[in-house]
This record gives structure tokens, C-alpha cells and sequence, in this order.
């Protein structure tokens, strides 16, 4: 990496440290590439984030070496739970499937972000904390120019072949492509951790209560008593127009059956985050030249149960094995490869989640399949097979070998 006057010269720029750009960047610099990591907060840092990781994402991670730190970090879970009322809750094993490991995990989202950026800079990366990206363009010489501004506000230059997207659902990289999300494609979730909450196990709680509706709300265990409490909404631009965030937090604390008498002599331990979600931009125009979004920047975030490390994983991985294997050509044709493998992947189970999702949002229809699916072993069987349709077969079609999955000679 080379510094003159303030202008930074790198081979490949990737904005925001989360779990798509670390991934990202470790591979770049794996590659051999110079490789630039820059984010708006410095780290550790919170965000909004329910903090659990499913049987694919804990697949991922092991795949990626990091199963020591879930082991050790990491509140295992054997089962979920749902809340729907009126009724009693409803036990659901979780989506078991022959490729991925029979548990789950939950992990704060602050250490969880902290070990993939080691995994980055031992690569070779080279990370930049609180410094925020205000602009990009591509230069006649097939360039991106980014400017990035520090606390200070140093404004800094960075020169880079191929720029990586991995800044969330409002995507400032997205957004200097023209390609920002629509009014309504967005949903807002908001969450912090508790301690003193009652009744919790080794498993994840979704509450479909009818005073949430169409939102829901979960409770995921973090070990002692302590748990990551929070609520979403699919509709960010409906909800504003009923009510505000805190009227809605309010909603969940005072008026949710399944929630207000498990938190009566909780306590708050942290500071209240909210966070927008990208429900409507699935992998539209994520390539352009030199150009590539990964993660929520790309609209991958499972529109069921709003659950995005998996995918910002995969992504991750995929688009700079995609930017490698073309090297030095990053055009959007090279490019394309990656959104190709990725619609091939995910763009068959979203819809099924999508539609699932917006039936689960009507009250009565729950009410109405409560009963019928009140069955340990059924609700078992019914939710082994979607999960065996939901993605592991095209993953496997995709990367025969298993142990192809996260390298770059795969």
C-alpha cells in the first residue's frame, strides 16, 4: 500500500469490517492482493443484531476455522420455540440437515465481528476504524477513487482496482452506483441485551404475538440470565406511519403477552439499538465495473426469520473468489459470475421464505395451524424437509467436495 499526499493506492478497497467485508478482504489479501478494510465505527463496536448463528452460518464458521471460538464464546441451542397467541408455545426442533452440525449458537454480534477482522489482518489485510466513505467514482483509467473521512476529519484518497461493498443495508457504496434501496424495501429491527431474564433455555424464542403483528419479537439465551432481547418490523415506511420506534419497543415491553411477564424484574445492560434491514433488494445489479456489494449491502438477508451472517459469509467468499479467478479483469461481465452463483444459491429459497413470511404475519392464519402442528415430531419432519430444500442441495451442487467450501482453489 502506498501513501502520497494523503492518497492511498491499494488493489482492492473493502467498506465495512462486518462479517461479509472481513470475510471478503481475508481472502483478497490471501490472494495476494493489497487490500485495504475500512469502517465507519472503530472496534469493537455494537450493533443491532439478534446475535444467534443457525446450523449453515455454524457450518460456515467451522469451514473457516473459527469453531474453537464458538465453542467458547458461544451459547449452544438445541431447539426453538415460538410463541404464538393466543396458544400455547410451540417446540420445534431445530432445521436439521445431513450438511450442517445439529446445533445452533448464540454469540455476541461485538465478538463475534472482532474474530473474523483477526482473521482479516492476519491475512494480510490492512484495517482502517472511523473512517467513513462520503464518495466514490471510477476514473477514465479503470480506477475507483474513494474518499474517506476519519474523525478528525482527515480526508483521505484511495486509489483501488476493485471496490467491495459491504457497508449494510443502506450501502454508501450501493448508493455512489445509483442503485440505493426504495422506500419500502427496507425493515427496522431494534434490540439490546437484558439480564434477569426468566425462563430461559438452551434454545430461540420467536414471538408472534398479535400486538406485534405484522412484526415479531425474539429472545435469545446469552448464558446467566443474561439474553439479546428485540423486535422487527418488515415494513419500515408502515411502521412509521403507525407509530414510532420507541412506541413500538414500548408495545413489546408492556403489552406482548409472551414477552412482558418474562422481563418484569429484568434489567437493561446495554444501550437500545435500532438497525434497517434490507427485506426488498434481493441481489439487484450487485456488479458493475471493478465494483461488487456482498452481505446486507446486497440484499441477502433471509426474509423469514431476518437472519444475514450466513449469507454474508457466503457472499463474501464468493465474490472475491469470483474477483480473484479474473484477476486483473474486474469487469462487471468477470464480475458477473458472483451474483450468478449467488442468485443460483439463494434466489429460490428467499421466495418460499418470503412467502412464508408473509403468511406467518397474519395473526389469524397462526391461530389457525397452531393446533394442528402442536406435535414435537411432526413440526420436526415438516421443518427437516424445508430445510433440506432451502439451500443445502444447491450449495452442494455448487461445491461438490466440502472441503472446497472456503478456499480460494475451490
Amino acid at each position: 500500500m502506498k501513501v502520497i499526499d494523503d492518497v492511498v493506492e491499494c488493489d482492492a478497497l473493502v467498506i465495512g469490517a462486518g462479517p461479509s467485508g472481513s470475510v471478503a478482504a481475508r481472502f483478497l489479501a490471501a490472494g495476494g492482493l493489497d487490500v485495504l478494510l475500512a469502517d465507519r465505527h472503530a472496534f469493537p463496536r455494537r450493533k443491532c443484531c439478534g446475535d444467534g448463528l443457525m446450523p449453515r452460518a455454524v457450518r460456515d464458521l467451522t469451514l473457516l476455522g473459527h469453531s474453537l471460538f464458538l465453542e467458547n464464546e458461544g451459547v449452544r441451542i438445541d431447539s426453538l420455540r415460538f410463541h404464538l397467541h393466543p396458544g400455547k408455545p410451540l417446540d420445534v426442533g431445530l432445521f436439521l440437515n445431513p450438511l450442517y452440525p445439529p446445533r445452533a449458537y448464540v454469540v455476541e454480534r461485538s465478538r463475534l465481528d472482532m474474530e473474523l477482522l483477526r482473521a482479516a489482518v492476519c491475512e494480510g489485510a490492512r484495517f482502517m476504524p472511523a473512517n467513513r466513505l462520503t464518495a466514490a467514482r471510477r476514473s477514465k483509467e479503470g480506477v475507483w477513487v474513494s474518499e474517506l473521512v476519519g474523525t478528525e476529519g482527515r480526508l483521505l484518497k484511495v486509489r483501488s482496482r476493485l471496490l467491495v461493498g459491504a457497508d449494510g443495508a443502506v450501502s454508501t457504496v450501493a448508493r455512489c452506483l445509483g442503485r440505493g434501496p426504495t422506500a419500502g424495501g427496507l425493515g427496522v429491527a431494534m434490540c439490546c441485551h437484558m439480564e434477569g431474564v426468566e425462563g430461559l433455555g438452551e434454545r430461540l424464542e420467536f414471538v408472534l404475538d398479535r400486538q406485534l403483528m405484522p412484526g415479531s419479537a425474539w429472545i435469545f439465551p446469552l448464558g446467566e440470565g443474561r439474553a439479546n432481547v428485540g423486535v422487527g418490523w418488515v415494513r419500515y415506511d408502515r411502521l412509521r406511519s403507525r407509530m414510532t420506534l420507541k412506541e413500538l419497543w414500548k408495545r413489546l415491553l408492556e403489552e406482548s403477552p409472551s414477552v412482558s411477564r418474562r422481563l418484569r424484574g429484568a434489567t437493561q445492560a446495554d444501550e437500545l439499538r435500532a438497525g434497517l434491514l434490507p427485506y426488498r433488494r434481493f441481489l439487484q445489479d450487485v456488479v458493475a465495473d471493478g465494483c461488487v456489494l456482498v452481505g446486507d449491502a446486497a440484499g441477502l438477508l433471509n426474509p423469514l426469520y431476518g437472519e444475514g451472517v450466513t449469507f454474508a459469509l457466503e457472499s463474501g467468499w464468493l465474490a472475491a473468489r469470483a474477483a480473484l479467478r479474473s484477476w486483473p479483469d474486474v469487469s462487471e461481465r468477470a464480475l458477473s459470475v458472483y451474483a450468478e452463483q449467488a442468485g443460483y444459491l439463494y434466489r429460490t429459497p428467499f421466495r418460499i421464505c418470503r412467502a412464508i413470511s408473509r403468511f406467518v404475519q397474519n395473526p389469524w392464519a397462526m391461530w389457525a395451524i397452531h393446533r394442528p402442528l402442536r406435535g414435537r415430531e411432526r413440526v420436526n419432519g415438516l421443518a427437516g424437509m424445508f430445510a433440506y430444500r432451502s439451500g443445502a442441495e444447491r450449495w452442494k451442487k455448487l461445491i461438490p467436495r466440502e472441503d472446497d467450501a472456503f478456499r480460494l482453489s475451490s
